[in-house]
């Protein structure tokens, strides 16, 4: 016979702590693109004036 699985509290934070530390990760890097791209925006204007 197969043993219940348990899932304790302590396994769950863990898991959103990762979750959320990636996620906060992800975040990072798209405001570095956004502000990357926004720089390059004005450049290429500041050039046409």
């Amino acid at each position: 016979m197969r043993k219940p699985v348990v899932i304790e509290k302590k396994d769950i934070i863990q898991i959103s702590i990762t979750r959320n530390k990636n996620h906060s990760l992800r975040w990072l890097i798209h405001l570095k693109y956004a502000i990357v791209l926004v720089f390059f925006f004005v450049e290429g204007i500041m050039e046409a004036l």
